[in-house]
């Protein structure tokens, strides 16, 4: 008898809009992936604008996953990577849970029990 892998029907948790592109991680399996958070008749930018800085062009699916990787780490069943989670409990101690909390969108519980482990 040989067994198959299955894909996985992926369950996607989306971060909130914040830019052109939103962070999903699959609630099964863990894979990570970008999703756009507009139609294709708008924009989050509009056209460049004398005096604009270049923060508001349009970046990439695949540029938008290469600035979020190194916070992330999927493989090992856990979303975050423990340098990750190390530097944010060194922030907690500089500007407070609740601003670190909202900066990162992390849940309380969550950043509570990092600050157990990590401090």
């Amino acid at each position: 008898m040989t067994t198959t892998n299955k894909p996985c029907s992926h369950h996607w948790i989306i971060e909130p809009p914040n830019g052109p592109w939103s962070l999903g991680t699959c609630n099964k399996c863990k894979e990570i992936d970008a999703f756009k958070n507009s139609m294709p008749e708008t924009s989050w930018t509009g056209p460049p604008k004398k005096g604009r800085d270049k923060k508001n062009e349009i970046v990439t699916k695949e540029e938008f996953l290469s600035q979020r990787e190194p916070e992330l780490s999927p493989s090992n069943g856990s979303k975050y990577k423990t340098e990750f989670k190390m530097k944010v409990v060194q922030e907690v101690s500089i500007y407070g849970r609740t601003e670190v909390r909202k900066k990162y969108k992390i849940p309380e519980t969550t950043l509570r029990s990092w600050v157990k482990l990590y401090s």
